[in-house]
């Protein structure tokens, strides 16, 4: 505390010199260059006391200011260094771009061509099943239709047969015409 005070009275002891006089007298040469001395020898006391008592704390705050500004602008080299990296990763992403959106256009269409391919299979067995469907449902019905052909000619036959045995065969010779018939229809 002793030294702070006596090194405010240092700093202050020009002042009061100058004050006390007042200025009220003319400028001599000899005068000034005693106050300008005076002047002198007061700042280099400043400074011895300055470097002497804050001397330690201003280079402590120096110091530490010139790391944090150091760490600062190693903080933003890394930081433009990840930016640059970040960039170039994305206008690499960017340029590999055209190239995904081709090799997707080239997989959906692959995809397409064999569902394509796939509904045309599916269609093409579907029409020959249905063909084959149709031919044997034909085949089926035509002999049906034989067959019902057959059963009324076969109706009908006897019934002539039998109308002509009545009017012009007698029973015997009916009954062996009959059988000669019955023995036919089922061979054929």
């Amino acid at each position: 505390m002793k030294r702070f005070i006596l090194t405010i009275a240092l700093v202050a002891l020009p002042g009061v010199v100058l004050a006390a006089d007042g200025g009220h007298h003319e400028a001599d040469p000899a005068e000034q260059w005693k106050l300008f001395g005076f002047a002198v020898v007061n700042f280099l006391i400043y400074a011895y006391l300055m470097r002497r008592f804050a001397g330690a704390a201003i280079k402590d705050y120096l110091s530490k200011r010139r790391r944090t500004v150091a760490d600062a602008i190693e903080a933003a080299g890394k930081a433009k260094a990840e930016a640059d990296k970040i960039k170039a990763e994305f206008e690499a992403k960017v340029a590999a771009l055209g190239d995904t959106k081709a090799e997707l256009i080239a997989e959906i269409k692959a995809i397409a061509d064999a569902e394509h391919a796939r509904v045309i299979a599916a269609a093409t067995q579907a029409a020959e099943r249905i063909g084959r469907d149709a031919e044997l449902t034909a085949q089926s019905d035509l002999e049906r239709a034989r067959r019902e052909l057959r059963r009324e000619a076969a109706g009908l036959a006897t019934e002539l047969a039998t109308e002509m045995i009545r009017e012009k065969l007698d029973e015997n010779e009916r009954q062996r015409l009959l059988r000669d018939f019955i023995t036919r229809v089922q061979a054929s």
